[in-house]
């Protein structure tokens, strides 16, 4: 996923810039104001697009994109197909200007096309994501899914060149099944990700995940296959660090179970070297399991992630979850254990890391209520949680799924599976929102690195 920087600081004009506002047909009337310095932060907390269902997109899981102009990419899971939806989601793009938003692909499913996506999009002359279900294969009921990219331009006045399966996997003979989580893109933009399911069997009949490279030509190469003691079952996406290591890139991820004590993993994998390494493997319990969020690095080299469970808490069934600091020689810290009340419970999806180290991320429960709509938080390298947002479902957005992403000036932006307009149900279709933290102008350069 790629979290651009603002290239002016003054001012933010043409949200979609004029070939996306041409492509797209949006029609955007601003009245700016120049001034000299840096922008406000948001109000605490808006919601920018709330989806209606249908053709719009309804029920957003994974993490999102913001451009450098302003616009925000990401997918919804369904296109409630009920109210005139095909039922395999969308990719779609809002402006945190006006909230218009433009449906860039909606999915056909199997076999001509990806179906349900629960990953992130990069956004790099054109969007680039996975589907879990969906593609040409057989081997997996409704299709193992597939890596995608859609254009913004036609190609020599061809539509079909919009959207391209790049590859469709396969769920047999070593390859994965089910592609979630954010991908990472190398200088020679190579994506690299992982399937929860597909390659080795012996976790399961599915299969216990794999880690793959997808070239632009649609090459795939299997990198790693897991086997339950080094991980199993990864459900969240990868990180691609270039100054983590004096010799080669490294992408940086976790496994929600597996290891030594079933709880869940913490891995790396040289680019150039094809090594693959487990870095920590999570005991459960007070010392966080199942983590289904990604890892970001500090200057130092020290990781930060989050664990959906453990913690010690008795409030919730396993734990309410951590914020936990990885070192590079494996020692693990909890900087935070989740209690489930009004801190939050269950943190999934994408972290950012400012300046100083403050973790930033979005819990799926706790908040107000028996269980809770989530919360937006932030936790200090000392272990002080402050929470942003608590959702209060409704028009304000309920149970966030991928996390967030991060601005140059402290903004936040996420989406949450249910809440906003409610023509999907009692819960609601999902809302894409921005919040604002006191991290204003301090975001760490590894908190924008391509992913």
């Amino acid at each position: 996923m790629n979290i651009d920087t603002e290239q002016s600081p003054a001012i933010r004009l043409a949200k979609f810039g004029v070939s996306r506002l041409l492509a797209s047909g949006f029609v955007l009337v601003l009245a700016v104001a120049a001034t000299a310095s840096l922008p406000v932060a948001a109000q605490t907390y808006s919601v920018i697009f709330s989806f209606p269902g249908g053709t719009d997109g309804a029920f957003p899981y994974g993490s999102v994109t913001r451009s450098h102009t302003g616009v925000i990419y990401g997918s919804t899971y369904n296109t409630d197909g009920a109210n005139g939806g095909t039922g395999f989601g969308v990719a779609y793009a809002v402006s945190d200007l006006t909230g218009e938003e433009h449906v860039e692909q909606v999915f056909q499913g199997p076999p001509n096309d990806g179906g349900n996506p629960k990953g992130g999009t990069i956004h790099y002359h054109g969007l680039y994501s996975t589907t879990t279900t969906g593609g040409s294969s057989t081997n997996c009921k409704g299709g193992c899914g597939v890596v995608w990219t859609h254009n913004f331009v036609e190609n020599n006045g061809d539509p079909s060149s919009f959207d391209k399966i790049l590859y469709n996997f396969t769920g047999q003979d070593g390859d994965g099944s089910a592609p979630v989580g954010d991908m990472a893109r190398d200088v020679l933009y190579n994506l690299y990700g992982v399937t929860t399911y597909g390659g080795d069997t012996q976790c399961s009949a599915q299969g216990c995940g794999v880690l793959y490279k997808v070239t632009l030509s649609g090459v795939e190469t299997i990198l790693h296959i897991f086997s339950g003691p080094d991980g199993e079952f990864p459900r969240a996406g990868l990180t691609l660090c270039k100054q983590c290591s004096t010799t080669n890139e490294h992408v940086y991820g976790t496994t929600a179970s597996g290891g030594g004590a079933n709880a869940g993993t913490v891995f790396s994998f040289e680019l150039n070297g094809d090594f693959f390494t487990t870095l920590y493997q999570f005991k459960g319990g007070a010392d966080g399991s199942e983590p289904e969020g990604s890892v970001l690095p500090d200057e130092a080299g020290n990781l930060y992630g989050i664990t959906l469970n453990g913690g010690g808490s008795t409030n919730c069934p396993g734990g309410c979850g951590t914020v936990y600091k990885i070192t590079p020689e494996g020692q693990e810290t909890v900087l935070y254990a989740f209690t489930g009340g009004a801190d939050g419970a269950h943190p999934r999806g994408t972290i950012a890391l400012d300046s100083s180290n403050n973790v930033y991320g979005a819990t799926t429960d706790g908040g107000t209520g028996t269980i809770g709509n989530g919360v937006i938080f932030e936790v200090s390298p000392s272990g002080t949680e402050t929470v942003i947002h608590t959702f209060a479902g409704g028009t304000d957005g309920a149970n966030p799924f991928g996390g967030i992403v991060m601005d140059d000036f402290g903004n936040v932006y996420g989406t949450t599976v249910y809440g906003g307009d409610m023509s999907c149900g009692t819960k609601g279709c999902g809302v894409v929102f921005e919040a604002a933290t006191k991290s204003s102008n301090k975001v760490h350069p590894d908190s924008t690195v391509l992913r």
